[in-house]
């Protein structure tokens, strides 16, 4: 084209007088976007911006393009300006309509002649039969089905490719990672599917539990599967975090509800503490048999009398309450089980402490300190008063501030426990207990010269000795311990004391009466005081 050019502007006689051709030339590329982009550069104009008058562009004729479908794009922008366009080889039937692009030209015949040549030979040749024939043909190359549809087109799917351009951008290999059937099936290995990116989109999917996140700035497509955290999940495109009492699978690919951490009564543990329990009530109703049909014997009445049958029942509720700690915390169990255990165990302590004051004033022979003590000597008064504090301050405990289960949301469990409400109270309350048992222990470790043939104040120091150490162990663990194992400390620590005290002080009461009945009599003791006493040298009145 250039060269032809040239040649009109240098023949004489030149072809056109006056007129001198140039010519300014763009590669379109194939593409519409790129022969747009073209034509509005060779429509410029120069003239007055300011002025109203289109001034008539320099380009008088437009050479091209190749394609049908980029002439088309082409001819609509010329048409508004009425530039003149030629095609050498757009052959669409379409551009032949004058309406819609006035200004188009072409030297080659549109493709209405070459269809109607091709018809007309088909129908001179009758090559009908020929055409069936084709519709049937079914036959396999190279791995490939070929056969046509109903419509005579080709029923074939597609290659799917994969251009990968080396780090050099010098070259590029084409490699085959899959297949489209025409049933619309198509065929990908999976591992391309989620780890395989193209420079251009970046299309890429996580598996499930994992994140596109943003790895590597240096990187076009920069984005990588990266795994959810701890509590988070995600479906393969963006992680969430689970809701507070649900934590993530171990693929995180989905939320499961937390589960309540707490000792079960099958718990192997648990099972061995309730059998201890029910083996303590039924061993204190037994003792409470052999003592109501002994009532009315020496050794009932030197345990306390009818005080005994009040130690028993404290006895009694402490074993049941210790069944309540088990399982997992609720309300109205948190709610009772300390301070009721802190009342009972206190009028435990108090009928020991009143039958030791009965003991003291029956054989203390200084009259000064005898009236002293013998106005304490009133059994129902001392259980009430002593044992009336502590009613007073666990239900001012269990009202105000009282236990209450908590919950403490681990990464995947809820531990549930007991909170003690208020651990003024709580401490106040095992303090008293403790110091009921100090003042015991003292009281009967001063009894022990005194002439008992039931050892009472000798079992007594032991069983409250026992309860001291139990219970000084226990606090300081209590308060710092946290965890489904603090409610069965509890029931240990309470199974112990109620043990000692069953063990220690009652027990071998129930010996004597079924096994020892020779000294459950009041010759028996009679004669053992007048022994113990004339061997300190202590005049002695005998019948």
């Amino acid at each position: 084209m250039i060269y032809a050019i040239k040649e009109i502007n240098k023949r004489t006689p030149r072809p056109l007088p006056n007129y001198t051709i140039g010519f300014d030339i763009y590669d379109t590329c194939a593409d519409v976007s790129f022969a747009i982009r073209a034509t509005h550069e060779l429509l410029k104009n120069h003239s007055d911006p300011h002025s109203c008058l289109l001034a008539e562009p320099k380009t008088k004729a437009v050479i091209g393009a190749g394609s049908s479908e980029v002439s088309i794009a082409v001819a609509r922008v010329l048409a508004l300006s009425s530039v003149a366009q030629i095609s050498y080889s757009a052959t669409s039937e379409l551009l032949s309509r004058k309406l819609k692009f006035p200004t188009f030209l072409r030297t080659t015949p549109s493709d209405k002649h070459q269809t109607k040549a091709i018809a007309e030979l088909v129908k001179k040749f009758n090559w009908k039969t020929l055409l069936m024939e084709i519709k049937k043909v079914n036959f396999t190359v190279n791995g490939t089905h070929v056969q046509f549809d109903s419509n005579g087109d080709p029923f074939l799917g597609y290659d799917i490719l994969y251009w990968n351009m080396t780090q050099s951008k010098e070259s590029t290999h084409i490699t085959k990672i899959g297949e489209y059937e025409p049933e619309g099936n198509i065929t990908v290995p999976n591992d391309l599917v989620r780890n395989k990116v193209t420079t251009f989109n970046c299309s890429k999917t996580c598996e499930p539990g994992q994140e596109l996140k943003k790895q590597n700035k240096g990187k076009v497509c920069c984005y990588d599967c990266v795994p959810c955290a701890d509590g988070e999940y995600s479906d393969g495109e963006e992680c969430k975090r689970c809701k507070t009492k649900e934590y993530s699978s171990e693929n995180r690919d989905k939320c499961l509800l937390k589960k309540d951490d707490f000792l079960k009564r099958s718990h192997p543990f648990i099972v061995f503490l309730s059998v201890l329990e029910l083996f303590g009530i039924i061993v204190t109703i037994g003792f409470a048999v052999v003592f109501t049909i002994y009532r009315k014997t020496p050794i009932v009445k030197a345990v306390g009398g009818y005080l005994s049958f009040v130690e028993l029942f404290s006895l009694l509720a402490c074993f049941c309450l210790s069944l309540i700690f088990a399982g997992k915390p609720n309300r109205t169990f948190c709610k009772v089980g300390l301070p009721l255990f802190g009342i009972a165990s206190s009028l435990c302590i108090s009928c020991i402490l009143a039958n030791l004051l009965q003991i003291l004033v029956g054989f203390n022979f200084d009259l000064k300190k005898r009236s002293w003590i013998k106005n304490f000597n009133q059994p129902l008064t001392v259980v009430t008063i002593v044992s009336g504090f502590q009613v007073i301050q666990c239900v001012i405990w269990m009202i105000c501030y009282g236990p209450h289960p908590e919950e403490i949301i681990l990464s995947n469990t809820i531990l549930t426990y007991c909170d003690k409400g208020s651990d003024a109270f709580f401490i106040t309350m095992l303090g008293y207990n403790a110091f009921l048992a100090l003042i015991c222990f003292l009281f009967a470790f001063k009894g022990k010269q005194l002439p008992d043939l039931y050892k009472n104040a000798n079992l007594i120091s032991i069983s409250m000795l026992l309860f001291l150490i139990v219970w000084i162990f226990f606090i300081p663990i209590y308060l710092n311990l946290i965890g489904r194992y603090t409610q069965a400390i509890e029931s240990i620590a309470i199974l112990i004391s109620c043990y000692g005290i069953l063990g220690c002080h009652l027990a071998p009461k129930c010996y004597i009466m079924l096994f020892r009945k020779e000294i459950n009599n009041e010759k028996a003791i009679t004669e053992y005081i007048r022994n113990h006493y004339e061997q300190t040298n202590m005049p002695v009145v005998t019948s």
